[in-house]
């Protein structure tokens, strides 16, 4: 098209040479947009090639998830392998290189689907790791094909944390007093939430007697507080025996009945697992914290 415009230019006399530098201008600027133009669709399937980015942060394992479709082939050439460059809760730090499959194993549930994923224990081996106040976190998503290389930046925002039993003062042994008395052994737990401790519903305990593997209080939560001991849980004036209010320590002081008392009334002796757990508004449960304990 050019070579014969030009020629005509060249035999056609009558044209003067503004008109001869305007029309190649305009040749070349049509040329350009018709480059552009076709270059557009390449790009399109490149995006398209590496979609629906997953993550998820398993708090009851403390385990990291991730997932991401890409496509077999891209502009011809079959995928080779599948990263996911994870920044953890700081996208400007250095990343953690972590190789995705889709094999069925390690975190990917089908083989074959080309929904390349992994799932990775959340410990200090990482470079990047989340903890309790971290809200947002950052990967990269890498896909190979030859020479060539397709990445898509995604976020996360991390839901609801989950409570977290931070420790137990619970004594090993309980030995029950003398005579018709009675003794109040306070149990502790500290519990802590990175969304508040206003969003903490209950912490509590089970009791299971590992003796004769029975489980005590009819399989019903022995339930701590945190209320300093302002509330009357019983009458006549019975409280949790908690210290201090709001200060993340939950407490309940357990009757233990003295070797007088017979009967329904008595203590069971024998080892006992006790079982604490805490949840939170949003229904969501801290991992169990099991101890053992012997009352004698």
């Amino acid at each position: 098209m050019i070579i014969y415009i030009i020629v005509k230019i060249k035999i056609g006399r009558y044209m003067n040479i503004n008109n001869i530098y305007n029309t190649f201008f305009m040749i070349l600027i049509v040329f350009g947009l018709m480059l552009v133009a076709c270059s557009e669709p390449k790009q399109d399937a490149e995006l398209n090639s590496i979609t629906n980015p997953q993550f998820t942060y398993h708090q009851d394992t403390n385990k990291l998830y991730f997932g991401v479709n890409v496509e077999k082939r891209n502009d011809g050439v079959q995928i080779d392998s599948v990263y996911a460059y994870w920044y953890g809760p700081n996208k400007l730090g250095s990343a953690d290189f972590v190789k995705l499959n889709d094999t069925g194993n390690n975190g990917d549930i089908l083989s074959g689907d080309f929904l390349f994923a992994r799932k990775i224990t959340n410990d200090p081996s990482l470079v990047n790791t989340l903890t309790d106040n971290d809200s947002i976190a950052y990967i990269e998503y890498v896909a190979f094909f030859g020479s060539t290389s397709i990445s898509l930046l995604d976020s996360s925002t991390i839901g609801n944390i989950i409570p977290k039993i931070v420790n137990l003062i619970v004594p090993d042994t309980i030995f029950r007093p003398l005579g018709n008395t009675i003794s109040l052994i306070p149990i502790k737990a500290e519990v802590s939430d990175a969304d508040g401790r206003e969003t903490i519903k209950w912490v509590g305990f089970t009791s299971y007697s590992l003796t004769d593997s029975t489980i005590m209080n009819d399989g019903n939560l022995i339930y701590l507080y945190n209320d300093g001991s302002s509330v009357i849980l019983y009458p006549p004036n019975f409280t949790s025996g908690d210290e201090t209010k709001l200060d993340d320590i939950y407490t309940f002081k357990i009757p233990i009945y003295g070797t007088g008392y017979i009967g329904s009334d008595s203590t069971r002796t024998g080892v006992f697992r006790w079982r604490f757990s805490a949840q939170d508004l949003a229904n969501d449960y801290s991992k169990n914290v099991d101890h053992v304990i012997v009352i004698e």
